[in-house]
């Protein structure tokens, strides 16, 4: 069975089993935070850069206010 990636870097192209590892490990961590702050009520949130790429995670203890309108 060959494994593709929808989009992203791969571009539609078969991945590397190392990459889908890789993809699979930090899907699992990224479940494992979220669970943690959802136990001690709090909210997990992904800071991007301003290129869009994602940089880390961070906790906060109040859920973030959204807004109905784009700045």
């Amino acid at each position: 069975m060959t494994l593709v990636r929808n989009s992203g870097s791969a571009g539609g192209r078969p991945a590397a089993e190392a990459a889908v590892y890789d993809d699979l490990v930090r899907e699992y961590d990224i479940e494992r935070r979220a669970r943690s702050a959802d136990r001690r009520r709090r909210t997990l949130l992904r800071r991007f850069s301003d290129s869009g790429s994602g940089i880390d995670f961070v906790t906060i203890s109040e859920p973030p206010m959204l807004s109905l309108t784009r700045p």
